[in-house]
């Protein structure tokens, strides 16, 4: 009987996975209802699978598992909060709020280019939903019911105090035990120079922290490997007995970084851009959820560093309070209200507002992307349908509109004026949709009408 209750509530919760959150389940290799041990135990045999260092000769290979491995960790992460929405112990949170901006949502990222200051928001941005309203608790109509209500209520309540009690005596005795404070933090920080983060006071350790003050907060490991220690699924690295990275997978590492210098701009501005320092990250975003190198995570977000400085991001779970805003002045972009090939950064800055990510030269916007050449639109694809886009034709060809159709040999004008603007456009290849048109020396030189949507005729 009990098992045919599981049974049930397993067919029961598989039935409300949404379509778009199965492909998580396909990259596990499991289907809805599975259970939180069969998850963990099926994410640490996959982290073992595809761990890049089993690929340390082969550099290709090493590349692909590590793609393949940020592609488990996502999907077990989402799984992980979507079937089991459990409280997390120490949630990736900043030391303190960001500042609400006045108009348009927080910022996503800044761009490839790399010179763009602080600015308003993008043009494009709208403020973020208002968060529904707290439901008002009613009294049930039978009062023999309400009195039950009111003596749980009571009884959860003397609970949580005896809780956070106990909670406070534990906190304290970690505190005496760590032999942290304020002053001693502040005193170091002084010492160190700025992009060094030290473990905050209290019951929490940071990069640079020793094995023994690890340890002390965080208990024995669940396995040791070489200079990795693990606990549950999240690791932790040392270098010459010193913390030099972390990925908290399953969210039970007390860490924290805070920023070795003033980041009190950043805060109060409420977001950081291409350029930003570590410290001004930090106090946007507050801790990490794992430090690989260069490379700092955010759930399935990231940010990388160079020299010290923000180089890129990917803003993929949409937690990153990011903004790129033009340089020059791009009102004339952004009352015309689209961009072409040619465009400047700010030109597509004005149109577009910030993108989702920023990877070299390489900007995108959910599905669609832009590429630039010496500071000038190269090439895009608007996969997702959201860009701003448009190509024109140079001349006169109201010819070559009125016959309707274009055939080998014809110019990339006359494509233009039958066919309009591109799907996408990457060097010599133009994209209908499934449809392609490639050009050799400005003309026609073949074609696939794989969506049918291409007016063409061959003589």
């Amino acid at each position: 009987m009990n098992g045919e209750v599981g049974r049930g509530a397993e067919r029961l919760r598989a039935r409300w996975v949404p379509e778009r959150k199965l492909r998580y389940y396909r990259v596990l290799g499991l289907e809805p209802g599975v259970s939180l041990e069969e998850l963990k135990q099926t994410h640490k045999d996959l982290v073992k699978v595809w761990h890049p260092d089993r690929f340390a000769d082969d550099p290709r290979l090493q590349q692909k598992a590590q793609e393949k491995l940020k592609e488990i960790n996502e999907a077990y992460e989402q799984v992980l909060s979507d079937a089991f929405p459990t409280p997390r112990l120490t949630p990736p949170v900043p030391d303190s709020p960001p500042a609400v901006q006045p108009e348009g949502r927080p910022a996503q990222a800044s761009a490839g280019v790399g010179r763009y200051p602080p600015g308003p928001f993008g043009p494009f941005q709208t403020p973020p939903p208002p968060q529904a309203p707290l439901k008002r608790l009613r009294f049930l109509r039978n009062p023999f019911r309400s009195a039950t209500g009111l003596g749980v209520v009571g009884l959860g309540a003397l609970l949580l105090t005896l809780t956070l009690v106990l909670n406070n005596n534990d906190d304290s005795r970690r505190r005496d035990a760590v032999g942290a404070n304020e002053a001693s933090s502040s005193e170091k920080a002084n010492d160190k120079p700025a992009g060094e983060y030290l473990p905050p006071s209290g019951p929490a350790f940071g990069l640079g922290s020793t094995k023994d003050e690890v340890l002390m907060i965080q208990g024995t490991p669940t396995s040791v490997e070489g200079n990795r220690w693990m606990y549950e699924l999240s690791s932790i690295d040392f270098s010459d007995g010193k913390v030099e990275s972390y990925a908290n997978i399953s969210r039970n590492l007390h860490v924290r970084l805070r920023p070795a210098g003033d980041s009190s701009a950043g805060r109060s501005r409420g977001y950081f851009t291409l350029g930003s320092s570590p410290d001004e990250v930090l106090g946007v975003q507050g801790t990490p959820t794992s430090v690989e190198g260069r490379r700092w995570r955010y759930e399935s977000s990231s940010v990388d560093f160079s020299e010290g400085k923000v180089e890129s991001y990917a803003n993929v779970s949409r937690n990153l309070h990011v903004q790129i805003s033009p340089v020059s002045d791009p009102s004339a972009a952004h009352s015309r209200g689209y961009f072409t090939l040619g465009s400047s950064p700010d030109e597509v800055l004005a149109v577009q507002g910030t993108p989702t990510s920023v990877e070299g030269s390489r900007w995108s916007y959910e599905s669609s992307s832009v590429e630039f050449s010496d500071s000038k639109l190269e090439s895009y694809s608007n996969v997702a349908g959201i860009l701003h886009v448009q190509v024109f034709p140079a001349g006169d060809l109201s010819a070559a509109r009125l016959r309707g159709y274009f055939t080998l040999g014809s110019s990339q004008d006359e494509v233009l004026a039958v066919q309009g603007t591109p799907t996408s456009i990457e060097g010599n290849r133009w994209t209908y949709e499934l449809s392609w048109i490639k050009f050799d020396m400005g003309k026609v030189e073949s074609y696939s009408n794989f969506s049918g949507n291409l007016r063409l005729r061959v003589r």
